[in-house]
């Protein structure tokens, strides 16, 4: 099976200067001035973090979540549901209200940190079926929302129209079997006399890739005295993209901790690139990749301008995990889509993620892995104005 050129780079999310743009999360924007410090987060946070860096008679932080959770009940049912959890967890303990800024209704919740050590005020607001939060952190015992705190709600709005990217078509991609056979051979080969692969199974659907191998490693010296040691080792490579994205994309990879000496370290990739294209290129290629087939594909990423005037996005992440060990990165920055295009023309993003070899190339697995894909690629949609 053809690849994708593929190079992943890692990509660092840089603190915003002082005065910067809107913090940006899906649908809903949040303007900073310029006494609000965003922290570096790392690859994996949940949030983006804002230190209150002017004057005021109280420390405060704010948290605002990288991704809108999706509601599957109604507003107010979800509301409900809030009150209920907060009220089970934290008891009298939690003050429950409404709050009004403008056209947008949050409810909020205040209570003490879990250390006692300060307040949480809790926001959360539903706007067209996905659920966002704020979350300040200030000092203990505090009945008021900062005003500093209250400005930067007021600050959060939501556009008239939203621009979001929905999930068009997921392909798993992996070698057909009489390539698979001849991948097994390359991989015993290069195993040699170290280790006998006896059994495997690679599966992927566009959720997840799935692998388990089953072998035995042989001792050095003499070949009479050689034993060997049986291995068992299970990974799963797993995909959370959601199916209307304005922003944010995550991977998670494991690595079981088996048993015997079988993987020191599986290794994996996700990048994310948009491109333009006519309307029958994109069907073709489109076509090809039903069928097992990049080589289109390959063909459009390698032109990303195409007919629009866009900017090339190539975001990309590594991740590695040793035996008995999970890890999730994500990618939070999509790039806005292209609602307005010449006619005849798309404008798509393209998801890839696909485990990668080894630096050293002596990994079990580095034959097998590296030719299973999943892709997933997405089209501009357009969500109207929801009422608060």
């Amino acid at each position: 099976m053809k690849q994708f050129c593929i190079f992943f780079l890692l990509v660092l999310c840089a603190i915003a200067p002082a005065g910067a743009a809107d913090l940006r999360v899906e649908a809903m924007s949040v303007t900073l001035t310029e006494h609000w410090e965003r922290v570096k987060p790392a690859e994996d946070a949940d949030a983006f973090t804002l230190n209150w860096k002017g004057r005021g008679a109280v420390p405060l932080q704010a948290l605002v979540l990288r991704q809108a959770a999706e509601v599957k009940v109604t507003d107010q049912a979800f509301y409900d549901q809030m009150r209920e959890k907060w009220n089970s967890s934290f008891g009298g303990a939690a003050a429950i209200g409404w709050m009004e800024m403008g056209e947008i209704r949050w409810l909020a919740c205040r209570r003490p940190s879990h250390d006692q050590a300060a307040t949480v005020f809790h926001l959360v607001t539903v706007f067209q079926g996905r659920a966002y939060s704020l979350l300040f952190f200030s000092a203990p015992r505090l009945n008021a929302l900062p005003a500093q705190a209250m400005e930067l709600v007021r600050r959060t709005h939501f556009g008239d129209h939203v621009h979001r990217w929905a999930k068009l078509r997921s392909f798993a991609l992996r070698p057909p079997p009489k390539e698979m056979a001849k991948l097994v051979k390359e991989e015993e080969v290069r195993l040699g006399k170290a280790a006998l692969l006896m059994g495997y199974v690679v599966e992927a659907n566009d959720k997840a890739i799935t692998w388990t191998f089953d072998g035995f490693n042989w001792s050095s010296g003499d070949r009479a005295r050689r034993k060997k040691t049986p291995f068992s080792v299970q990974g799963k490579l797993e995909l959370q993209a959601p199916e209307v994205m304005a922003a944010g994309l995550s991977a998670q990879l494991t690595l079981e901790k088996g048993s015997g000496k079988g993987m020191d370290m599986a290794r994996a990739g996700m990048r994310l690139r948009d491109f333009c294209a006519d309307q029958a290129s994109f069907d073709a290629a489109l076509e090809q990749l039903g069928k097992g087939v990049t080589t289109a594909m390959s063909k459009l990423l390698s032109r990303p301008g195409g007919g629009c005037e866009v900017v090339q996005t190539d975001r990309a992440l590594t991740l590695e995990a040793r035996p008995g060990e999970t890890l999730r990165k994500a990618l939070d920055q999509a790039p806005t889509p292209h609602l307005i295009v010449p006619e005849g023309q798309v404008h798509a993003l393209v998801l890839e993620l696909a485990m990668l070899k080894s630096d050293r190339g002596d990994q079990l697995g580095d034959s097998l892995l590296p030719d299973v894909w999943i892709v997933t690629v997405y089209l501009p949609s357009m969500a109207k104005p929801a009422q608060l």
